[in-house]
Order: structure tokens, then sequence, then C-alpha cells
């Protein structure tokens, strides 16, 4: 590698280096020092490691770049995210679009147990500080100079079909019925996390509830228009199976696993 430095040797008495050459050759190490892993790490991200997920919510497709070694160098700070992503011809995954976080969980958190960089300027926030999700799932606001994972999705939808959704507020509650339409339904899981991911309060509808009468809400639904849909779970009583409402309105427990439509809702007040 070329640096385009020149060394001219000088000696005092008996050929020994003058201090000032010593001072030179030391100070040419430390910026080799420094230079020389940027390079290598450079090159090493070059070809990123890719997987990607096509969001039926939202008709993107969302692709993460990384590594499972972050040794590879195949991670980088907010902006080498930004401009990986639009060398390619996309866009760094949104904070503010609940689709996004979603795609993001299912990527990073849940996939992969990684953290990820997220676009977006954070409200009253110190510049130099930047959206990421951890590896919980978690938004956070962090310093934008750390070397993370990231995600860039399609800048345009690849799905130009309109979602289905049902929607009723009733009782204090809003509900919405995602993915009327079959090939979008999901697991139990990532049900909850789609409901989750809507923001504050977004939730899955508790079947054992008579207060807001959440099972007439699921019945009008999902049962009368024929569908059979997830309900959250009571975590001291389905250890190992997860509710849903069946078409004929009765409730069951089955495996978590099964691709089921669902229904997400959140208190008026929340």
């Amino acid at each position: 590698m070329a640096l385009g430095v020149q060394v001219v040797t000088s000696a005092g008495r008996g050929g020994i280096p003058s201090s000032h050459l010593l001072l030179s050759m030391a100070a040419l190490l430390v910026v080799l020092g420094a230079i020389m892993p940027r390079c290598i790490k450079a090159a090493a991200c070059e070809t990123y490691n890719k997987e990607t997920f096509f969001n039926p919510f939202d008709g993107h497709n969302y692709t993460l770049y990384g590594s499972y070694n972050a040794a590879t160098g195949c991670v980088g700070n907010f902006t080498t995210a930004k401009d990986t992503c639009e060398k390619d011809g996309l866009e760094l995954a949104p904070q503010a679009e609940p689709e996004s976080r979603f795609s993001l969980r299912k990527l990073c958190a849940v996939g992969k147990r990684v953290t990820c960089w997220l676009d977006g300027v954070p409200p009253e926030e110190p510049t130099g500080r930047c959206y990421v999700m951890s590896q919980e799932g978690d938004i956070h606001v962090q310093g934008c100079e750390q070397p993370v994972r990231f995600v860039c999705r399609s800048k345009h939808t690849v799905n130009t079909k309109p979602l289905d959704v049902l929607s009723l507020s009733t009782n204090g509650y809003d509900y919405v019925m995602y993915t009327r339409d079959a090939t979008v339904r999901t697991t139990h899981s990532g049900a909850a996390q789609f409901c989750q991911s809507l923001g504050s309060g977004w939730d899955l509808v508790p079947y054992w509830e008579s207060s807001s009468n959440a099972w007439d809400v699921l019945t009008e639904l999902c049962a009368a228009n024929g569908y059979t849909c997830w309900c959250k779970r009571d975590p001291a009583v389905d250890v190992n199976r997860c509710p849903l409402i069946a078409q004929d309105g009765t409730l069951q427990m089955q495996g978590c696993e099964q691709d089921v439509r669902f229904v997400c809702r959140k208190a008026w007040n929340a």
C-alpha cells in the first residue's frame, strides 16, 4: 500500500540515526497503526452478510447488513449505515414506523440477538445521538459513532395490494384486526410483537377479561367473519400452548407456531 511517505535517512556520528529521525520514524509508525486497521476493516465490509425479510404489512423488503462476528468489521457507525443503504439504492429502516420496528425485531432482536441502527432524529436530544434497537427489541437513543449492524429497506413497496383491516372502538378500547388477507398471517409471537410495535399500550386482546367485553369484540371481528385469531396469553395458565378464538367462536389452546390472524387493541387513555 503506497502512502506517499518518503523517509530520508540521516545519521549522526558513528552512523547512529539522529534524534530528529527517530522521532519522525516513531510518528510514521503511529500514523500507520491508525490507518491500517481502518483499511483492513473497510476492505472486509465491501461484502456484507445479508438476510432479507419481506414485510407484508407495508410491502417493503428489509435487509439486515452485518455478520455474526463483529470482529470482521462488517458493522459501522450511523453515517456508514445510511451511506451503505443509499449506495445500494435502499434506505435505512426508519424508527417512526411500526412496520419498520416490527421488521427489525424479526431480523435483529428475534433473529440474531444483535443491535441495529434505525433512521430518524431523536427529539430534544443533543447532536450526535441516534436511534438503535437493542438485542431485546427495545428502542434507545445512543451515540452515533459506535459500530452497530443495520437494516436497509426498499424505497418502494414490492406489493402494492392494500392490506385489509377491520377496526372497532368500544368500551374504552380501540381494536384493529390485521391480516384479513390469509397470505399475511403470522405466529403468536409475531402477532404479539407486531401489536406491541404499534406503540405504547398496544397488545393482543386478553381472552379472560370480562370488564371490557373483549371476547365479544373478538367474536365480532374474527368468528363472525369466519376467521381464527390469536388472543393474548395468560402467563400463569398458558404455558406450552397459545390461545385463539376459533371460527366457531370457541376458545382453543393450540401450537404457537402456526400462522393465524390476530387483533390488536389499545386503551383510549393509554
